[in-house]
């Protein structure tokens, strides 16, 4: 046999396959076994980019933002973003201790007061929530208007200051007139000072803002049946 045809004989024997031969039980179990550990290795170490869905907004911000610090600790912008998404995640005291920590070293930082403010009062602290957002209009007069007049409107109102709750509140639909809640608590404020006409009309413009709002209606069915 020349050397021409022993090679072309031995690439032959190489690259044919016969479909007709059998692989053992063994062999086959085994590369079974092989291919779906791989396939569960693979998609353990894929998971969080596959299935997003499992992780929340409020871990995954919370992450980029630790790693962030790592980096600036003294990103004060950071750090109150932090401190809002623990408390929007659930971790009130958390972050209210974060942006207390930022108040600490900077006692007039105008976006701390007001994120303090607004946790505080959202957790029905409303003694400490006007007390920090009266000194944020001292240190830092006409910063977000609307939001911190609407909070402190709040805030007065249910401690009994109805007459500092109307002032704030007039002031808050005046900067913000799309804000239903807003018009809902002056419509109360009004009703405490006995002016019904204004209540009532105050009512309606915040269920006609927002379609549909039961608290206000309910108000307003009161109010007419007086």
């Amino acid at each position: 046999m020349n050397r021409a045809k022993t090679l072309k004989n031995f690439l032959d024997h190489k690259i044919c396959f016969d479909p007709k031969a059998k692989i053992s039980l063994y062999k086959a179990a085994i590369i079974l076994t092989l291919v779906i550990l791989t396939t569960f290795i693979t998609l353990w170490f894929l998971k969080d980019v596959l299935f997003p869905g499992q992780i929340s907004y409020y871990d995954y911000r919370i992450k980029e933002l630790q790693q962030h610090l790592d980096i600036y600790p003294e990103d004060r912008i950071a750090v109150l973003e932090l401190a809002m998404n623990y408390y929007l995640k659930g971790e009130e005291k958390k972050g209210i201790r974060l942006v207390e920590k930022v108040l600490a070293k900077y006692p007039h930082d105008a976006k701390a007061l007001l994120n303090l403010g607004l946790m505080l009062s959202d957790r029905g602290q409303y003694q400490e929530s006007i007390k920090a957002l009266e000194k944020l209009t001292q240190v830092k007069p006409g910063f977000e208007v609307a939001k911190v007049s609407f909070y402190l409107g709040r805030s007065y109102y249910e401690t009994g200051n109805y007459r500092d709750s109307l002032r704030n509140l007039e002031q808050a639909v005046l900067r913000d007139p799309g804000y239903p809640v807003a018009y809902y608590y002056l419509g109360l404020a009004y009703e405490k000072t006995g002016d019904h006409t204004k209540a009532i009309k105050t009512l309606q413009k915040g269920i006609y803002l927002s379609g549909s709002y039961p608290e206000a209606e309910k108000a307003l069915r009161r109010l007419a049946s007086q």
